[in-house]
Formats: structure tokens, sequence, C-alpha cells
């Protein structure tokens, strides 16, 4: 299999005083109406990090040519001298409102940030973006669709892919089926522990990989080693849920046990699913209304949250689903906090990295969010969203 890594070369750094991110508000990283999207994939190699991005521009009036890219690396996140990089930048694929590219790195043993700098040049609106490369979880390799690197970690079943790099030895590839539980509510007192992983099935994966299992997926070129890369595959409607059948699950957030059950029961029976969000919301349009703005949110947890489960099933996706893009959003070394105005709620997630996940997140749970917990449930269920 060809490689498709770019040649690049990096030039000499420049070392500048900078704005700090410690204090900054991130909450534009999970809005869908945010004016661009970014993604950041390090990919560790031999000797050089690649730093895979895509900008999408989401205003017609902005369209991708209005951006530049500035980058920089940091050792923390309260730095002011940082270095910026300058770097010769490869371009994979460029359309009116996407950008996808990569930068090459020199590597380094220590734990470091990657940071971009999106500006409108139009308007000098500026949005910061970053990844830890982490030496601990290098992810060393990335999935490649339609020429263009896969920067998400769900891809749907059927599809065809290769990866970024071939290193010339095998790649052994890991199935795991595992059905991973919800999250439980923020004020819960008992920590659910997911299951321990052990793999369903095995493979050395060829020059194209079409999964044809819906699960998760581990590919490793060192199976002693804590890198590789992991995806969930899914269906094609992910993040999406379409059917009666998958839309039982996420209302476990929002209803009785009860009527959790009533729902799971009723299956693929459309008539039956309806009228316990009826009963519910006691009025068709509010009935309506509930399913297509507390889906709207589902959606938008899977695709900013899914890790090894799907998004919505995550502390940060289960917060999202209820309560909401957070009015603040700021981050440390080791943690992401969540700040909402209306219900004076703040939540913290603390970093819990794994091979599977180096980026995941677990909820501080405390049963002082009892409170706002359910009177925010009991607006979902009076539709009032």
């Amino acid at each position: 299999m060809k490689s498709i890594l770019p040649i690049l070369f990096s030039l000499a750094g420049l070392t500048a005083s900078s704005q700090s991110i410690a204090g900054l508000n991130f909450n534009y990283w999970y809005d869908p109406n945010a004016q661009v999207e970014f993604a950041l994939s390090p990919v560790k190699a031999s000797g050089y990090d690649l730093i895979y991005y895509r900008l999408f521009a989401n205003r017609k009036e902005s369209p991708i040519d209005s951006y530049s890219i500035a980058w920089e690396s940091r050792t923390s996140l309260g730095e002011k001298n940082v270095e910026v990089l300058k770097v010769k930048d490869s371009v994979i694929s460029k359309e009116v409102s996407l950008l996808v590219g990569c930068i090459r790195v020199p590597t380094s043993t220590k734990l470091w940030y990657v940071l971009a700098k999106v500006t409108n040049t139009s308007t000098q609106e500026f949005f910061h973006y970053y990844k830890v490369v982490d030496p601990l979880w290098p992810v060393n390799n990335l999935l490649i669709q339609d020429g263009k690197p896969v920067q998400r970690n769900y891809v749907s079943e059927g599809n065809s892919f290769s990866l970024a790099k071939n290193p010339g030895k095998p790649v052994y590839g890991f199935l795991y089926k595992t059905v991973f539980p919800n999250a439980l509510p923020a004020f819960a007192e008992a920590l659910r522990i997911d299951p321990f992983l052990k793999a369903d099935s095995t493979f050395v994966v060829g020059n194209n990989f079409a999964p044809k299992s819906k699960g998760l997926y581990l590919f490793q070129e060192d199976t002693t080693a804590a890198q590789g890369i992991s995806f969930l595959v899914t269906d094609k409607n992910y993040p999406k849920f379409t059917s009666i059948a998958l839309l039982a699950a996420p209302f476990v957030y929002i209803t009785t046990d009860d009527e959790y059950n009533q729902l799971l029961a009723a299956k693929s029976d459309k008539p039956a699913f309806d009228k316990v969000i009826l009963e519910i919301t006691r009025d068709k349009e509010r009935a309506k209304n509930l399913m297509r703005s507390y889906f709207q949110r589902v959606e938008m947890s899977n695709r900013y949250f899914t890790d090894f489960k799907e998004g919505w099933k995550t502390d940060r996706g289960m917060v999202y689903t209820i309560y909401g893009i957070p009015d603040e959003v700021s981050r440390t070394e080791s943690n992401e906090i969540w700040f909402y105005r209306a219900q004076k709620s703040r939540f913290v997630f603390n970093k819990s990295g794994s091979v599977f996940s180096p980026e995941n997140y677990k909820l501080e749970r405390n049963y002082n969010y009892k409170e706002s917990w359910f009177s925010t449930v009991d607006l979902w269920r009076k539709s009032r969203f």
C-alpha cells in the first residue's frame, strides 16, 4: 500500500510572547452554529509528528479563503512565551468552505500542545484550538477515506478505508462488541465502571479496511504498547438516530423507570412508542417538539463526544444532552470545566485517558446537582426547550 503522507519541510521555530489560553472560553468548540469548525489530529511518525487538520467555514459570507491559521507549540496552557511554528502547510483538499491539510513538526519525548489560531482576516475575529501530543497515549495512524483523513472517532459500517501510513510491518486489528452503559446522572453517588474489554475477534489489517460489524476497533502495530488508533463503527445514519428501536435508549435521562421500560418494550412499534411520549408531554405538539429538540441534542452529543462509546453515553455527552451548550468552557492540563449561568451549575470533567480514548473525561459527580438536574428534566418533560 502506498503511503499518502505529504512531504513536508519544517522551518525554524521562533519564540514569541503570546496569550495564555488557560483562561479562554472555548464554548464555541461545542456550538453547531459557531462561525468555524476545526479538528486537529496529531499522528506519531518516525522522528516527527504529523498534525492533520480540518477547517470548515459555516458562513457563506466568509468562505475558506477568509481565514488564516497560525501555529504554535506550548509546553503548558498557561505559557505565554511560546514557540511559533513556521511550517510548510501541505494542503490535502480545498473547497469553498473546507480546507484539509497537514503540517509536520519534530517529535518530542515530552508532552506538549499544538495550538492553531484561526483568524477571520476580514473581521479579525479569532478562535483557538489545540490538542495535546502525549507520548503516554500516542496515536500513530489515521483512517483515510476518499483521500481525506477521517478526523472523528466514528465511521459507518460498509465503507472502505485505508491507513494514513504504511509502516512496512503488520497492523493488528481488534474488535470489541461490548455494549457500554450510559452515564449515571450528575448527582449519582455511585460510580459506574465500564466493563473490562476483551476482544471478540482479531485480524491483520490489509491495504483496505471495510468494517462489516459494528463495535469498537483498535489498530496497533505493537500490541504490547499503549499506542494505536481506535474508533467506533456505527450504522450509516450515526450520529443521528432515525429508527424507533434506537430512539428509546437516550430517553433514560428524562424518564421514569416505568416509562423507560415501556419505550424499550415498544421496539419498532411506533404507535406504542408515541403513546408513551404523549403520556409524558400530554400534548401532541409538545410531543413533537420534545422529540425534535431532544434528539438534536443527542445528535450533537454523538458528534462531539463519541469515543469508545456513543457520545450521548459519555459524561460530557450526558450533561450536553440535558443542559445544552455551556456558557463557558475552560481547560486546564487535567480537566475541562463547564459553567451554565441560568442553572448556576459548574461541572468539572477530569481527564482519564487510555489507548482507546486518549482524551476521555470523567465527571466529578456531586449530590448537589440533584435540584438543578430534576428542574431541567422537568422542563424537558414539559417540552420547554
